[in-house]
């Protein structure tokens, strides 16, 4: 996937080397002493709106996606030392959200790219590598491709059984068909899950430069380790670094909030077989907790 993505970069003359002397974003070093005053939920029902807003649930009847081993992020398109800030930073908060991370020399599974012009990228992988959108319905790619905003990504999944049996080719009705065996059941629980395979976000340098290395690394923590939606309506209360590249008057926090972090915690929680509205008022229930003081503040 990382040499597809490379290759594609590559067609349109836009390398890694070709930006790597453009202006980068600002350094940011974890724990600077930087204070940010922004709107936080005072209420669960703010907690719990801005949980369903900030949770991308397709099929109710699906669980919500997440990676189901070890992550392994990297970054393609500035020069190298920012590349591996923001990957080692999506790797130390993907750490502290209890999620595993792979060993040095692992294959990428989170990829995010560094470009001029995005949207010209997802074109050209529309056209000549149409396979790194996985099982993306055509018009779900359309959309992708039609999105004129700085920021754009996708995730691939899969679905397996709740007790990860993946899906094979079968005959029980007779003809040849992908069919998935679920050897349980429960009423609590739905018996499949869906596992992240891969993540790839794109960003646009020019609406990255003057923002953080650490807070791009921190956006992208929370598009890519989950499926989240950004940009969110405005009347969703509360701080999350997922209004980095949000227009607005209010100022995006300086990297991922007490909210952000506690979801993901949550969002890992469990067995992944969790109905999505089911999992979005346990994530709400934890990070209500975590801001009233009743879990211990990370860090």
């Amino acid at each position: 996937m990382r040499r597809a993505l490379c290759l594609a970069v590559a067609v349109m003359g836009l390398t890694g080397e070709a930006i790597a002397g453009q202006t980068q974003p600002q350094s940011q070093s974890r724990g600077a002493d930087i204070v940010v005053t922004g709107q936080r939920p005072s209420t669960k029902a703010d907690i719990r709106h801005l949980t369903s807003q900030v949770m991308a649930i397709g099929d109710a009847t699906e669980a919500v996606a997440r990676f189901d081993g070890p992550v392994c992020p990297t970054a393609i398109g500035m020069a190298h030392e920012f590349d591996d800030r923001v990957a080692r930073r999506i790797a130390d908060d993907a750490r502290e959200a209890g999620i595993a991370v792979g060993n040095d020399g692992c294959r990428p599974n989170i990829t995010i790219v560094f470009i001029e012009n995005g949207q010209a990228l997802v074109r050209e992988i529309r056209r000549s590598h149409a396979d790194l959108f996985g099982d993306m319905e055509p018009r779900a790619i359309k959309r992708l491709a039609d999105d004129p905003g700085p920021i754009h990504s996708w995730t691939i999944t899969e679905t397996t059984s709740r007790d990860g049996d993946k899906l094979r080719v079968g005959t029980t009705t007779g003809v040849r068909a992908p069919e998935l065996q679920v050897r349980s059941a429960s009423i609590i629980a739905l018996t499949t899950k869906r596992n992240i395979l891969a993540t790839i976000l794109i960003v646009d340098i020019p609406a990255a430069i003057g923002k953080g290395l650490d807070q791009i690394a921190d956006y992208a923590t929370m598009r890519t380790l989950a499926q989240t939606r950004s940009p969110m309506s405005d009347k969703a209360a509360g701080d999350t670094i997922l209004r980095l590249f949000q227009q607005g008057d209010r100022l995006p926090p300086p990297g991922l909030t007490l909210f952000d972090r506690n979801y993901l915690r949550a969002l890992y929680l469990g067995q992944g077989t969790e109905a999505p509205f089911a999992k979005a008022s346990e994530i709400a229930d934890r990070i209500n907790k975590a801001l009233s003081g009743s879990l211990p503040r990370p860090r």
